[in-house]
């Protein structure tokens, strides 16, 4: 693989997460009332989860567009800190999957985003971290 097929790849990884976070971030906050109501969790919870991807989101987003403007991924500390905070998101995940007495749809919701933070993670220490200046 080329130098600049490995930046397409990588600036695609970031496009892929800022957008999924961003996107679920926002899904979460406009039907919070409800996804609460169907979890059995207060809805102060499914705000914060939200909240906590939006701004995951903005980060991850911020580092793509970064990524598009410059022709080149961002340095090498903020896609470690990128990977970094998919996995405490997804200890977070499987803290609330521990702790938290909920629906069965919470427990699908909350390991789904576990497992797909974590599969980001992973390829953005292989795709993307290698490809950072």
């Amino acid at each position: 693989m080329t130098a600049e097929e490995a930046t397409r790849r990588a600036r695609a990884i970031l496009w892929l997460d800022g957008g999924s976070g961003l996107g679920a971030g926002i899904a979460v906050l406009i039907v919070h009332g409800w996804l609460a109501t169907l979890h059995a969790v207060a809805p102060d919870l499914m705000l914060g989860i939200g909240v906590v991807n939006v701004l995951y989101g903005s980060y991850s987003g911020t580092l793509a567009m970064l990524a598009t403007r410059r022709g080149r991924i961002p340095a090498r500390r903020a896609v470690s800190l990128l990977v970094l905070a998919n996995l405490g998101w997804a200890a977070v995940c499987a803290t609330l999957i521990a702790t938290t007495h909920a629906s069965p749809f919470f427990y699908l919701h909350v390991a789904f985003e576990g497992a797909y933070v974590t599969a980001l993670a992973a390829a953005e220490w292989r795709w993307v971290r290698p490809a950072a200046r």
